[in-house]
């Protein structure tokens, strides 16, 4: 059986205000199916957040009904393509009844396999499969835990441990998987990872399908799994594709100004998505030149301008370190007791901190009286 899975798709994503990057994540699908076709699959397995919001744009809708039947009208051998979907949290209507009797795929088109079709025929694909869609973490508990017999594929969408590095509470830990299935095919981390678990359980995310966001990996790519269903072994790789380009600058001086100008009007990508972070310092000189830079027909200029941080705005956590922070403010010459207070008033401290900076304040005051004794 081969597999392909992918997820995270966010289609509708008005990223940026700009509907170009709603073209571009629609655009993924086009390469799916390139994908699917090309490496043969028996299966497409959308993990969850097929859409940004439960309320998509007709043109996302369109794109992604389009999509399944491509799949489905599209094989090398008679049998078609199935496409097994869940849905995620971006997915989730929070209006729908505890039933979800119909969801805003289901609405779209009716040639998905949807998890309550594998419930009373889940070997109908020639393996035991069990689909789930996001649910909180409570209810995913009660759900794994009806899961008696470990089965071949498990499919769901949910911040996972071991997957999720920024998420201090993950929905599902590893404990709660392994031994429930050979596979676990999961979404909702946009990254590509794969764990191997104790008592056989794989468990494997293929990221998403676009750049969501700037801390994300630039190259996408979707998952192809081989899954022997007398043997229960995987075997796993990833197929990259292209998406638009994506730029990074930063700068800092008219030197850097001039260096990304010039690299920005010979370049040979088409209007790519650029990120430029700018000092206040040439503040004027950026705009000017980012204005002839769109004006030429580079749309995609996403600016930031560069948090400057002064000594006096950073953030303390220990005592050692305001210390040497005083030094600093006495090594500059300031020499009027109001001004050194001040200073270390517009400290940044956490709650936890404020006992140091009222520390200080009477070292300040203790030795200002000392000088004037």
């Amino acid at each position: 059986m081969r597999i392909l899975q992918t997820g995270d798709l966010h289609l509708g994503k008005l990223q940026y205000g700009r509907f170009e990057r709603t073209i571009d994540f629609a655009d993924a699908l086009d390469r799916i199916v390139e994908i699917a076709l090309h490496e043969e699959v028996d299966i497409v397995v959308l993990a969850g957040d097929i859409f940004d919001s439960y309320f998509p744009d007709a043109f996302s809708q369109k794109a992604f009904r389009l999509f399944v039947d491509k799949l489905k009208k599209k094989r090398y051998t008679s049998n078609q393509i199935e496409v097994i979907a869940i849905e995620g949290n971006h997915d989730f209507d929070k209006r729908n009844s505890g039933e979800r009797l119909v969801t805003r795929i289901d609405s779209i088109t009716s040639q998905l396999t949807r998890p309550v079709d594998l419930i009373n025929n889940s070997y109908r694909l020639g393996a035991k499969i069990i689909a789930l869609d996001w649910m909180p973490s409570a209810k995913l508990k009660i759900e794994l835990e009806k899961i008696e017999e470990k089965v071949d594929i498990l499919i769901l969408h949910q911040s996972c441990e071991g997957l999720a590095p920024d998420v201090s509470t993950p929905e599902v830990t590893i404990s709660q998987l392994q031994g429930k299935a050979n596979l676990v095919l999961i979404g909702d981390i946009h990254i590509v990872k794969t764990i191997q678990c104790e008592q056989g359980t794989i468990i494997s995310s293929a990221g998403s399908t676009e750049l969501c966001s700037v801390s994300e990996a630039v190259q996408k790519s979707v998952t192809i799994i081989d899954y022997n269903t007398e043997t229960k072994e995987s075997v796993i790789k990833t197929v990259a594709f292209k998406t638009r380009p994506v730029l990074s600058y930063e700068i800092k001086t008219e030197e850097d100004l001039k260096d990304v100008n010039d690299k920005l009007t010979s370049m040979v990508y088409s209007n790519p998505l650029i990120f430029i972070s700018f000092a206040s310092s040439i503040k004027s000189l950026f705009l000017q030149k980012s204005k002839q830079w769109k004006e030429s027909g580079l749309s995609l200029i996403i600016e930031s301008q560069i948090q400057e941080v002064s000594l006096s705005e950073t953030f303390y956590v220990t005592k050692e370190d305001a210390k040497i922070e005083l030094e600093k403010i006495i090594e500059n010459n300031i020499s009027d007791k109001d001004e050194q207070l001040a200073a270390i008033s517009m400290w940044k401290n956490p709650q936890a901190t404020k006992q140091i900076v009222a520390e200080l304040k009477n070292q300040i005051k203790a030795k200002w009286k000392q000088n004037t004794a």
